[in-house]
């Protein structure tokens, strides 16, 4: 595991679930378009499976729709919350989750999914291109065929290029509430294709930051084209990419995250 993903998911995972939390209320609208995403695909899905479910902010409003929903993330941390959370909600009983490594999955997990799902720029690029193969071909194992796979909300290259061109490296400033703030220091390398954020966390004083502490976060970002491409080496055929899922909009390089749609090909 590479150090950063362990620093932050592992020792520091209490502050990452500090901005897990921050973005709780927009779970329930996600899950919604997951759920319009499926239909307009006709995939009459069942089960689902999120890899890199963080405390399962997407995944608990899913279930609550009435789907069953598999959940794995490498934080106990946040499958412990997320467990509570799901029996607070009522609905641990169509829910499974599971510390795992996606790079894995297909040896922890041993049912098939209609529908495996990624969102919030999560997992691929976290480690190197050959992981993420073994990612897409370990999520390959587990989807029959009329199954899909959706990568979702996940960063374009295209787009953090062009924001590095028109606004260099600026601190994002961000409110997790309960008294917690987040200063994002984004640096892109357009050799490498390289994201490096440092997370700096401040708790306000009245009008002080007083430092908590920081983490790292370093991957590998996609542009479209290499995604598919990543996509068609591992057993998935492209079948869609959208600007954004309340439109349903077709993807415009510059401006949209990757919301992609794969479904299983013939052999890899």
């Amino acid at each position: 595991m590479d150090m950063w993903i362990e620093d932050l998911f592992i020792r520091k995972a209490e502050l990452f679930l500090k901005v897990v939390k921050s973005k709780w209320e927009k779970g329930e609208q996600e899950a919604s378009q997951i759920a319009e995403l499926m239909e307009r695909h006709n995939i009459e899905a069942e089960n689902l499976l999120e890899l890199g479910c963080g405390n399962g902010r997407v995944a608990i409003p899913l279930a609550k729709i009435g789907y069953k929903v598999t959940c794995v993330d490498v934080s106990p941390l946040l499958i412990e919350d997320g467990r509570r959370r799901a029996a607070e909600a009522g609905v641990l009983g169509r829910m499974h989750f599971s510390v795992g490594d996606a790079r894995e999955v297909s040896k922890l997990l041993k049912e098939s999914y209609d529908f495996i799902y990624m969102t919030w720029t999560t997992l691929l690029g976290y480690y190197d291109e050959e992981s993420d193969l073994i990612m897409l071909r370990e999520a390959r194992e587990l989807v029959p065929d009329g199954g899909m796979l959706a990568i979702l909300n996940t960063i374009s290259r295209d787009a953090i290029a062009r924001r590095q061109a028109e606004c260099g490296s600026s601190i994002i400033l961000k409110d997790l509430g309960g008294g917690m703030v987040l200063a994002d220091h984004p640096r892109f390398d357009p050799a490498s294709s390289r994201l490096t954020t440092k997370w700096v966390f401040y708790k306000k004083d009245g009008r002080d930051l007083i430092y908590v502490d920081e983490a790292i976060l370093d991957f590998r970002v996609y542009d479209l084209r290499e995604l598919v491409g990543l996509g068609k080496r591992s057993g998935w055929r492209f079948v869609a990419a959208y600007n954004d899922l309340d439109s349903f909009r077709d993807y415009i390089p510059g401006k949209s995250p990757l919301n992609v749609l794969f479904s299983p090909s013939a052999s890899i």
